[in-house]
């Protein structure tokens, strides 16, 4: 996909519903089934998704505030132009899982080369952290 055709869809994704047919794509498929079984038995995340190389989503928990994620401080940080980190946010406010979060990013890796393939985000949201304590 063009620059364009990405800058298109991104728009149409902020104005979708999540009941809206491209929304639904990478909310039912076995990337965002994983994610949603993770989820399930680990109910401090209200926020799980994976992108590709290119920072476009592939799976997800819950409707993302962008579909592009490739130009976000932290994914460029995780994804670290191919070679993958590991990143934490500061305690921020996530609009997209509505909660006082810390963010954690880490690389997606291809087994084969060790290149990063992608990133995955997990939004904790800080009051399952204050309970455990």
């Amino acid at each position: 996909r063009g620059e364009r055709e990405l800058r298109a869809l991104d728009e149409r994704w902020k104005v979708s519903q999540p009941s809206d047919p491209l929304v639904q794509t990478f909310l039912q498929n076995p990337c965002a089934d994983v994610l949603i079984a993770f989820q399930e038995r680990c109910t401090g995340f209200p926020e799980i998704f994976v992108t590709d190389a290119r920072g476009l989503l592939v799976g997800q928990t819950n409707q993302t505030s962008d579909f592009v994620q490739s130009d976000e401080g932290w994914w460029q940080a995780a994804f670290a132009e191919g070679q993958g980190r590991r990143h934490t946010s500061d305690l921020e406010y996530d609009e997209s899982a509505f909660s006082e979060s810390i963010s954690f990013s880490v690389p997606v890796l291809d087994p084969s080369s060790g290149a990063a393939i992608g990133v995955l985000k997990a939004v904790c949201d800080v009051s399952a952290i204050k309970m455990e304590l």
